[in-house]
């Protein structure tokens, strides 16, 4: 029997067996942090939840947590908008974000409307209700430096923002500053 090549394959288990144990270890630890960075995330909306529920106890009708982000080209900036119903009924509203312009004036064809993801509704909500939307505007590689600003409006009972009733609580501007 030759010894060589018997020890040759066990050697050669052996560092297997070492190989999976290290890549386990190595993907617990992976999971890990990636459990406590979510822990973190969610933290983080509740804190900004309840930033906009004491906005709007203040009597704001539609509160946006913050209304400027620096971010950097081909990045994201999130933001919450929140609408609180104080009609007499239960009633359906609409969220509305616009691309309006950059702050320089000039008119930048990397940034639309298409850039902010969102769901414009309806949102059906109860006499004294409130609802937290998401918004991410996603700022597209190459995007010159400048500060984009966004319209935020909210309608309500369906109706198009040409109808002057339709408008409910006040229009906000999302600005987000690109930094290459």
């Amino acid at each position: 029997m030759n010894k060589k090549g018997i020890q040759l394959s066990v050697n050669f288990l052996v560092v297997i067996i070492l190989g999976l144990v290290i890549l386990g270890l190595g993907m617990s630890l992976f999971y890990k942090l990636i459990g406590s960075a979510t822990t973190t995330v969610q933290e983080v909306d509740r804190q900004t939840q309840e930033r906009l529920e004491r906005m709007m106890v203040g009597g704001n009708l539609v509160v946006v947590s913050d209304t400027t982000k620096a971010v950097e080209t081909g990045e994201y900036a999130d933001f919450f908008v929140g609408i609180t119903n104080e009609l007499a009924d239960t009633t359906e509203f609409d969220l509305h974000i616009e691309y309006l312009n950059s702050q320089s004036g000039q008119n930048n064809p990397m940034m639309s409307d298409e850039d902010v993801i969102f769901n414009p509704g309806p949102y059906l909500i109860d006499v004294n209700g409130f609802e937290f939307i998401p918004v991410r505007i996603v700022v597209p590689k190459n995007t010159p430096r400048d500060s984009y600003l966004f319209l935020v409006t909210v309608a309500k009972d369906g109706l198009p923002l040409s109808n002057p009733d339709a408008v409910y609580g006040s229009k906000h501007l999302l600005t987000v500053n690109v930094n290459k």
